[in-house]
């Protein structure tokens, strides 16, 4: 399983928000190439521990139910603890009226008033183009803080 690494993002002790978010981005991205499926996942950072958590929910023959394991990501990233969390996965996005699809990236730290939303639009492993990147990262609507 590939490791995570920082991609595009600022990388500083000055920007640690950006760096665990980079980390995610490269982590999903990475997945994605290989032709895996990109599991819900949290990252959480703080008091100099990393770490991160898998969701799957309703596992079946036919896969996992991607809504529920995305709410229990979410759920386990609102509580409190860590200085800065990132949930990340997979969605659709709407792009001139198709359906694109997109890892999507929610960060947060301690003292932000909204949560940041990243999107990074791509075409999956399985299209006979193969996966590619589909333009630059760009920011989604913000959500409610975390916590």
């Amino acid at each position: 399983m590939p490791q995570p690494f920082a991609s595009d993002f600022p990388s500083s002790p000055e920007q640690p928000l950006g760096s665990l978010a980079g980390m995610a981005h490269g982590y999903a991205i990475e997945l994605l190439a290989q032709g895996g499926p990109l599991v819900p996942f949290v990252l959480r950072e703080g008091s100099g521990t990393r770490t991160i958590d898998r969701f799957v929910s309703g596992l079946d023959d036919e896969g996992f139910d991607l809504g529920q394991s995305v709410e229990d990501a979410r759920n386990a990233a609102r509580s409190p603890g860590p200085d800065r969390v990132v949930v990340a996965y997979e969605g659709v996005v709407s792009q001139r009226g198709k359906n694109v699809d997109a890892v999507i990236i929610e960060a947060f730290e301690s003292g932000m008033e909204e949560c940041l939303v990243i999107v990074q639009l791509f075409r999956p492993a399985d299209h006979p183009r193969g996966f590619a990147l589909i333009g630059e990262m760009s920011e989604g609507d913000p959500q409610p803080p975390m916590w």
